[in-house]
């Protein structure tokens, strides 16, 4: 008995250690948004939280003041039409097609319970004023009052001859209830269960809004018009007409949504195109909001009456009600995923999204984009060999792509004209490849010869015996039908129209998911927590603590921990990274900051004529709490200009004296929290100038940005001038280290690079630096770079080419000079020697790059290393380096300086070069292909960006070594790893955070 007691014990102390880890580790929230039609919105009381129900079944909860999707309540198996906050704000109700109503936990997002009672659809609820009773509208005719408490049926009336009801409301002093159905308005007496008084219209109502003071009732119509009721009497007061602003046949001119303003005097409609303000006393129409693509389904003013929420498919708009504006928007913006396919090498994701093709290389996080005519991409299906991509789409059309090109090979048309209203949701290469099989609707699969695009034959896809063929001839096909994309090890489902989830095939377990938001900005998050994506969708991202809706932070809290570069290739490549588990006691506290301008007058000239602003920033430390004894400290501050870093403050801020631009500011008391003001001068060009500044409290976790925009005079504009540092060694002081053909790449580069840019007339001038063999010794080229740093002002481009030996040691990544300071015969120079400390400590290191670069003030920049093991310059050998935050590193400097980094390599990868093609491989991908041909032009628009060409040789290059080695041709290997031989592929790397100004750099135009 004691034994069992002390099992017991020991189970529920388990099982309560559980319960608070889970409570305090974060949840990482992705907002992916509304994917279809938004039929409701609604305030809480507060007015702080904003909920919103849709069309494809889900309910969205939003914070008003930072437009941050909060969380998303899944439940309901139909569409959601209707929501409402309690009086109290704790409880949210909502109403679906499903036929059921659901009381949900404001703050867990917990389903409290399911009314069910209904034989349709839920279009309206609505709580009473003392929030005891929710009532519900349905199109089986009746309106049902529900107790919050049991969830038991309180009452049930009948609308009878007045069909379906489309929308309810209560009084103010909850003592009736309306509802709308037909074309009537019914009030119904609730303490007596009967009709009190019907007001009809001529044509069908679509909404109704009680006034604040319960006199007045507004009606929307179908017929564009808004009536005014009065309710003791039962009379109408005035009918208002609303003018269409509908462009095209096919919209109908519907009132939706009506809502009166707190004090009455405000009336909102929603229809057409448009939502309009009107003066209830006068009947004269006051403001019109426009912008609208579909017509808004639904309005709400805010409980203050300062805000009115107006929403449409997909996207909810905030309006300050006193001027019109827009104040801001509630969207996602999650692409709907309609197909996904997995290439049979198990290395590209291809999936499409409404009429675009995307693929995506998963080893190196590169996408492309199919070019041509598509419509409603609906399925995807490799071939074997994984060189060809056929498409299906909703009307059935199909098509063949040639993946490597990105190129339409062929379109296959179906004799039978009703093929092209068949939606084709399935294409499958046979086993051979030499057959396509695509199937519809209609339960008809149609088998396709690939070769020739002839139609073979159409089967009847019912058929036992027909199954049992296609099984033989496409194995993975009765596969698909459950699944969006299956390889040899994983599967792909579509998930919420805009997630990719990808999963182990044997276990069936979560690995990651892929959201890809309209402006190509994307995620990946893995199940605990961690993620990568493009800088523009960490905004789409929030933590979440103790499962609480409202206590959250920003991602930036725990960005070091969780932010992962490169996650889902290293997912694929079997490396399971790993969330940190012990983050839970961390300071959360953000220091707050303050940009300002320091200068009496902007844009005042210096002596070198250039124009400079100074500007100040304001660092203060949050004051101590019951949780923690004092302030959060602040340190590491970064000041940025237009995406690119101008400044750091590094370490204690507030041990940073005047000498440092820095003066901590006086304390009421030695308790009192901490603030400084640092100032710096900044050079500014013509326009607009944003500059950010953030910073770090004592436990790394990073402040919220603060932001001031300053604009340049136009007098300040000029082009820029594009300088070129080229260093390329071939031979070393130590002969038996010297390369071939490095310094002939770094002048092909070069002079292809220079030629571009002269044709293409962007920059001033072109300054060209070369550094090769002994000349490119450790010390020319940092002083080198010391130089750009005094002459490059922020309209510039800077481009530095590396080619030569490259070294890996430990987390570090280091650029071998012509002056190696090793003078022995190769076979001593041993991994850890005091010979080979020396080689390093002769070499540039990353941590020295980083330092070289952090001066260099340019609006572009960008590093190719054509050297081995160079992909070690943006990644440890464990992990990959964990920017954009407090940390050190090329990679880190990269992010904040917006530069990009292109590697020959991976981390563990050799260099290689060709005797056949008298180039390394990668300068040969980017210059006798990438600027010579049209080949890195994927969008063919005859230009080729600097992330096209760069994404151009990260895919060309392994198939130039595979090629090689298919042919048989010398290849000439770094002699320092003698395994090298043996090695089979190379992958080049690149890095690139942002685009400053969505600008990518033109390389070249192709003509």
């Amino acid at each position: 008995m004691k034994r069992s007691l002390q099992l017991w014990a020991c189970l529920v102390l388990m099982c309560a250690a559980w319960a608070v880890d889970w409570a305090q580790k974060p949840e990482l929230v992705v907002e992916t948004g509304h994917s279809d039609f938004i039929r409701s919105v609604a305030f809480s009381p507060d007015g702080k939280t904003l909920a919103s129900g849709s069309n494809d079944r889900t309910i969205k909860l939003w914070d008003v003041e930072s437009a941050k999707e909060l969380r998303t309540l899944v439940g309901h198996s139909d569409e959601v039409r209707s929501v409402v906050f309690s009086p109290d704000g704790n409880t949210l109700a909502s109403g679906s097609e499903d036929g059921t109503i659901k009381l949900w936990k404001v703050e867990s997002g917990k389903e409290i319970r399911t009314l069910a009672g209904h034989s349709s659809s839920v279009r309206s609820v609505a709580f009473a004023p003392d929030g005891k009773t929710v009532a519900s509208g349905s199109f089986d005719k009746t309106i049902k009052l529900w107790a919050v408490a049991t969830g038991k049926v309180l009452a049930t009336f009948f609308a009878g001859q007045f069909s379906e009801i489309k929308e309810i409301a209560f009084s103010p002093d909850g003592k009736t209830i309306a509802s709308v159905g037909d074309k009537a308005v019914q009030l119904w007496d609730i303490e007596k269960r009967q009709l009190l008084r019907t007001f009809a219209g001529p044509s069908y109502v679509e909404s109704i809004a009680f006034s604040p003071d319960g006199k007045t009732i507004a009606s929307g119509a179908a017929d564009n018009t808004v009536k005014l009721w009065d309710v003791q009497g039962g009379g109408e007061l005035r009918t208002i007409t609303t003018q269409t602003h509908l462009p095209k046949v096919g919209f109908s001119p519907l009132v939706r949504s009506v809502a009166f303003s707190r004090d009455g005097k405000v009336l909102a409609t929603a229809g057409d195109l448009s939502v309009k303000l009107w003066d209830v006393q006068g009947g004269n129409e006051m403001r019109v909001l426009t912008g609208y693509s579909d017509s808004p389904d639904t309005v709400a003013f805010s409980p203050d009456g300062t805000i009115l929420a107006s929403a449409s498919y997909g996207k909810i708009r905030l309006w300050d009600v006193h001027s019109g504006k827009e104040i801001r928007t509630l969207s996602g913006q999650g692409n709907w995923v309609l197909a996904v396919a997995f290439s049979p090498d198990g290395k590209t994701v291809a999936n499409s999204m409404d009429e675009t093709i995307t693929l995506w290389d998963i080893q190196n996080g590169t996408e492309r984009t199919l070019t041509g005519k598509l419509l409603e991409v609906s399925a995807l299906g490799f071939s074997p060999d994984g060189k060809t991509l056929a498409s299906g789409s909703q009307i059935g059309k199909i098509k063949l792509w040639d993946v490597e090109s990105g190129r339409e090979i062929r379109s296959l048309t179906k004799r039978s004209d009703r093929f092209y209203l068949s939606y084709c949701w399935l294409v499958m290469f046979s086993a051979n490849g030499k057959m396509l099989a695509s199937e519809g609707g209609d339960d008809q699969i149609t088998l396709w010869d690939v070769a020739s695009g002839r139609e073979l034959k159409t089967l009847d896809g019912k058929s036992a015996a027909v199954k049992q063929e296609m099984t033989r001839l496409f194995p993975r096909l009765y596969e698909q039908y459950n699944k969006a994309a299956v390889s040899d090890r994983y599967v792909a489902e579509v998930t919420e129209r805009v997630k990719i989830k990808f999963f182990d095939r044997k276990p069936h377990r979560e690995l990651a998911t892929l959201i890809i938001y309209f402006g190509n900005d994307w995620v990946v998050t893995t199940p605990d927590g961690l993620f990568d994506g493009s800088p523009a969708a960490w905004n789409k991202l929030l933590w979440r603590f103790n499962n609480n809706t409202f206590d959250h932070a920003p991602v930036e809290a725990f960005l070091n921990e969780f932010y992962y570069p490169g996650l889902l290739s290293d997912i694929f490549a079997g490396k399971q990274p790993k969330a940190p588990s012990d983050i839970s006691q961390k300071d959360r506290r953000q220091p707050e900051m303050k940009l300002a301008l320091a200068d009496k007058e902007l844009n005042q000239p210096v002596k070198d004529g250039a124009r400079k602003t100074t500007v100040s920033i304001e660092v203060s430390e949050p004051a101590a709490d019951k949780d923690h004894k004092a302030g959060t400290g602040a340190q590491d501050v970064r000041l940025f200009r237009n995406g690119s870093l101008v400044r750091v403050w590094p370490g204690d801020l507030f041990a940073l004296t005047e000498k440092d631009g820095c003066k901590l500011q006086p304390q009421a008391t030695p308790q009192s929290p901490r603030h400084s003001v640092c100032t710096t001068i900044v050079p500014i060009v013509a326009g607009l100038n944003n500059f950010t500044a953030y910073a770090f409290n004592h436990d790394n976790i990073k402040s919220e940005d603060a932001t001031l925009t300053v604009t340049g005079a136009d007098s300040l504009k000029r082009k820029g001038t594009l300088h070129i540092l080229a260093v390329g060694v071939s031979q070393y002081a130590n002969k038996a280290y010297n390369l071939n053909y490095t310094t002939d790449d770094a002048a092909s580069l070069t002079s292809q690079l220079k030629l571009q840019q002269e044709k293409l007339g962007r920059f001033e001038t072109v300054n060209v630096k070369t550094l090769l063999n002994e000349e490119a010794t450790k010390a020319n080229i940092l002083a080198e770079l010391k130089r750009l740093s005094t002459v490059v002002q922020p309209e510039d481009a800077v481009v530095v080419y590396f080619s030569g030996h490259g070294k890996a040691d430990g987390d570090h990544f280091y650029l071998v000079p012509h002056d190696l300071g090793y003078s022995g015969h190769r076979d001593g120079l041993l991994e850890g020697s005091p010979q080979m400390m020396q080689v390093l400590s002769h070499s540039i290191s990353d941590l020295e790059l980083e330092e070289a670069f952090r001066d260099i003030d340019a609006g572009q920049m960008f590093m190719i290393i054509d050297a081995c093991n160079s992909g070690q310059a943006l990644e440890n050998k464990d992990e990959p380096r964990r920017g954009p935050m407090n940390t050190k590193g090329l990679a880190q400097l990269a992010y904040e300086k917006g530069m990009y980094i292109l590697t020959a390599s991976q981390n563990v990868e050799e260099a290689f070069v060709s005797e056949k093609l008298k180039h390394s491989y990668l300068t040969y991908a980017l210059v006798e292909e990438g600027l010579k041909t049209k080949a890195a032009d994927a969008d063919q628009n005859g230009e080729v960006t600097l992330k096209e060409w760069f994404e151009y040789a990260v895919a060309r290059v392994p198939k130039l070594r595979e090629e090689s080695l298919q042919s048989k041709s010398l290849v000439q290997v770094n002699p320092t790893v003698k395994a090298a031989r043996n090695q089979k592929s190379q992958t080049p790397r690149v890095f690139y955070r942002r685009e400053i100004d969505d600008q990518s750099l033109v390389v070249a135009k192709m003509h």
